[in-house]
């Protein structure tokens, strides 16, 4: 019956093709729609669906994919977090951690695959272009805060 609901309770936003741009992944990373926020009753959702889907996800480059997608969703979760004036410190924290792990769990499956002798370097180089974009993005998200 959970399986049944995933595709109801999806809320990970903007898919970014291969081909695209730093600049434009970084104007993507800002329009991203964060779904439910940190703090927000159902967020529990979000994060349970996007476990869902990276679990049945069994292609290495597109769960590396999902990773930066959930990644730079952080970001606008974030951003949206800070608008709030009841925004917590926690939340922010704990969404920031979860960039990193998110980025961290790529970059595994990245060099699981290289280990295992796939080429892998036109993957690596569009999740560094889109990780630097993404980390722009976030110090951005401080500033305008500030």
């Amino acid at each position: 019956m959970m399986f049944a609901m995933v595709p109801f309770v999806s809320f990970a936003q903007s898919a970014v093709s291969a081909d695209v741009a730093v600049a434009s992944v970084a104007t993507t990373v800002m329009t991203a729609d964060p779904g439910f926020i940190p703090g927000d009753f159902f967020y529990f959702l979000d994060k349970w669906s996007e476990k869902v889907s990276t679990v049945i996800t069994f292609n290495k480059e597109k769960k590396a994919r999902k990773h930066f997608e959930y990644a730079k969703e952080r970001i606008a979760e974030i951003k949206e977090v800070l608008k709030k004036p009841e925004a917590k410190l926690a939340d922010i924290e704990a969404t920031r951690k979860d960039f990193d792990a998110q980025v961290a769990d790529a970059a595994a499956l990245a060099k699981e695959e290289k280990d295992k002798g796939k080429d892998v370097a036109k993957l690596a180089r569009e999740l560094d272009d889109e990780l630097d974009a993404s980390r722009t993005a976030l110090k951005n998200v401080f500033r305008e805060h500030l």
